[in-house]
């Protein structure tokens, strides 16, 4: 791809992410949120199928396309985090979450923590292209340590019932 064609890719892709967050927040916070919450379910589900992969009940191929995928959506994470979106995803599976105001206090500590889990996210699709099930454990286990967690701790709080 020649330079020029990448920078009009890039600009039009950096567009398109504008747009989907405005239209997000246009719909109000709840919007947001839903949105933020189907982004995780997502990732929660791409997660499973690697996971699967592992354990041999998922095709290496499935687990490819789950990796690649989390990779896609961690680089999505800050379109459905606009400033003024906090608020209570709805419950689920794991409980119900509230955003902490950190997030946007500490915007660059936030936009960091996300591009660690991306960087995570990438070398689990690496090492799952590899086949190696004891590579890809231990990368499994970096990104849910140090690329989820480290941003969940910080940035958001479980709701008590």
């Amino acid at each position: 791809m020649k330079p020029s064609t990448l920078i009009v890719a890039v600009g039009l892709a950096a567009t398109a992410v504008g747009l989907s967050a405005g239209a997000g927040l246009a719909q109000g916070p709840s919007g947001v949120i839903a949105q933020r919450a189907d982004l995780m379910r997502r990732q929660a589900g791409d997660l499973g199928v690697v996971h699967n992969y592992v354990l041999g009940k998922a095709t290496k191929a499935k687990a490819e396309a789950a990796a690649a995928d989390l990779t896609n959506t961690t680089r999505k994470i800050p379109t459905v985090f606009p400033e003024g979106s906090g608020g209570t995803s709805p419950g689920g599976k794991f409980g119900t979450f509230a955003t902490k105001p950190e997030i946007w206090s500490d915007w660059q500590g936030f936009l960091a923590a996300q591009k660690n889990a991306v960087q995570k996210a990438f070398a689990l699709e690496a090492v799952v292209k590899t086949g190696n099930k004891k590579k890809i454990g231990a990368a499994f286990a970096d990104l849910l340590k140090n690329g989820c967690t480290g941003c969940h701790t910080k940035f958001r709080e479980q709701i008590k019932k």
